[in-house]
């Protein structure tokens, strides 16, 4: 398994803690389902 380290605003953070906290899910849940959502038309498709 990999590690990304990345830098967010003080706002974005706040938003990404307060998300976490409502759903009980851990940021790196929350991320990770994010990435496998990426996507382009065509080019590259959501990860299952």
């Amino acid at each position: 398994m990999k590690q990304v380290t990345t830098r967010v605003s003080d706002r974005e953070y706040e938003h990404l803690t307060k998300f976490c906290q409502l759903t009980e899910r851990t940021q790196s849940d929350v991320i990770r389902e994010l990435i496998r959502r990426l996507s382009i038309s065509g080019v590259l498709n959501p990860i299952d």
